[in-house]
Formats: C-alpha cells, sequence, structure tokens
C-alpha cells in the first residue's frame, strides 16, 4: 500500500482525487493521510465522500475511513468495470470535480455518472467549462464522451444533476508541426511554448460568452489566433524576447 501525505503542495483536494483515480487506475491500494490539512475546514467533505464513492463503485473498491471531516482514508481498488453509478453530493458540492474523480476510470474501462450537487460553484470548474472545454480537449485525443445537464444546481442548495457517459477509449497524443508560430494582428510572431498568450480580438459590443467562445470557432480558435510556419522555410524568426516581437 502507497501513503500520501495529503497535505503536502496546495493541501487540498486536489491530491486526494488523483490518488484515487490512480489507485483504481493501477490497481494499487492507496492510504491518504492529513487529507486537506491546508483548508480552513479539513478533512472530508460531502464533495470529496461522493468523489470516493463513485471511483470505488467504478473498481468495486473496498474504502476504510470515509466520514465528514475525517483525515485518513485508505482505498483498496478491485478491477475497473462498465457500470451505471449515481453520486449524491448532498449539497452545492462542485459536481466537476466529482467527476475529474471518476473521468480516468471511465476512460478506461466506460461507465455512466449521474451527479447531484452544484454546476456553477466558486473556486471549482463549471460544468459547461468541464463539457466545452476538458471534454473537448480529450476528444481530440480520442476520447468519447456524452454530457447531458439535466438541472443546474447553485449555491447554497445544490441540486443541480448532471449525467456522463463514457466510453472506454484508448487516448492518444496530438501531433503538431516541428515549430510553430502564434501570430496576431500587428506583430511578426511569436514561438509557441514560449508562455505567450494571444487571446483573438473582439469588435467593440462584442461580449465575451464564456464557455460559448470555444464551440463557435473550434478549440484551435479559441487558444491559438492563428496557427502557421513562417513562410519560405521551416526556420522561426527571430523574435529577440519570446514575449516581444521582433525589432
Amino acid at each position: 500500500m502507497i501513503t500520501i501525505d495529503g497535505s503536502q503542495l496546495e493541501g487540498g483536494g486536489q491530491i486526494l482525487r488523483g490518488a484515487i483515480a490512480l489507485s483504481a487506475l493501477s490497481r494499487t491500494p492507496v492510504e491518504v493521510v492529513r487529507v486537506r490539512a491546508r483548508r480552513g475546514k479539513p478533512g472530508l467533505a460531502p464533495q470529496h465522500i461522493a468523489a470516493i464513492h463513485a471511483v470505488a463503485a467504478a473498481c468495486d473498491a473496498t474504502c476504510d475511513g470515509i466520514r465528514l471531516g475525517s483525515d485518513r482514508i485508505t482505498f483498496r481498488p478491485g478491477l475497473p468495470v462498465a457500470r451505471e453509478v449515481r453520486a449524491d453530493v448532498g449539497t452545492a458540492g462542485s459536481v466537476a470535480l466529482v467527476l475529474q474523480a471518476w473521468l480516468p476510470v471511465a476512460l478506461a474501462a466506460g461507465g455512466t455518472l449521474t451527479v447531484t450537487g452544484g454546476t456553477e460553484v466558486d473556486r471549482s470548474p463549471t460544468i459547461d467549462y468541464v463539457e466545452q472545454v476538458l471534454f473537448r480537449a480529450l476528444a481530440r485525443h480520442g476520447a468519447k464522451i456524452r454530457t447531458e445537464v439535466l438541472k443546474r444546481g447553485y449555491y447554497p442548495e445544490g441540486g443541480g444533476e448532471v449525467r456522463v457517459t463514457v466510453e472506454a477509449s484508448r487516448l492518444a497524443p496530438l501531433s503538431f508541426p516541428d515549430i510553430l508560430l502564434l501570430e496576431s494582428p500587428g506583430s511578426r510572431g511569436r514561438a509557441a511554448g514560449s508562455g505567450c498568450k494571444t487571446a483573438p480580438r473582439r469588435k467593440a459590443g462584442d461580449p465575451m460568452r464564456g464557455a460559448d467562445r470555444p464551440a463557435e470557432g473550434g478549440l484551435d480558435r479559441f487558444l491559438l489566433h492563428r496557427v502557421g510556419r513562417v513562410e519560405g522555410g521551416d526556420r522561426p524568426r527571430e523574435t529577440g524576447h519570446p514575449c516581444r516581437p521582433g525589432r
């Protein structure tokens, strides 16, 4: 059994969700201690309990310490299987974060998860972000994911309901040209991966619509204004500092 200190790094729920997902995928028992030690209210909250139960149901795991406020849990996974699972957070806790823990197992084995909780929650991804950004990105790697937002749920009542169905998938890496450039109007070009980001320009009066934006022009146009090679060869232009146009 692997023991993981949940107080490391940010000391929040991400370490717990990642540990449970990887435990299920590798069929390696795991113990997480000092769960969420750096949070104002340490230990398990309803969202984390729902996430653990969802992953456990997808791999026939046995668990100990799964109760509100618990600072130590053990998770002993079985074989991941495709099945329909329900998880009720019971509060406005994030539906998206429950999905985050379950999704890696579902991508390996398939399955359906129906989650009840908050769909738009402070300090968590919204369900629209998950569907329009994360799932679209995964689809480019070969994932087959279908999302149904049955009901929206907000703080403090929660009560939102989302159903996600995943086919077992073998994810493939994306292929890019050896040299990519970000082009923007009025600039000479910047090497992709330099840390500089160029957002699409908007006309006056054209409001940004958040998660709707990727659906309009596709993920590529949302992330990059335009991608291409330098004309006349494969050598990138000399731009000096990576975050400044060439002189």
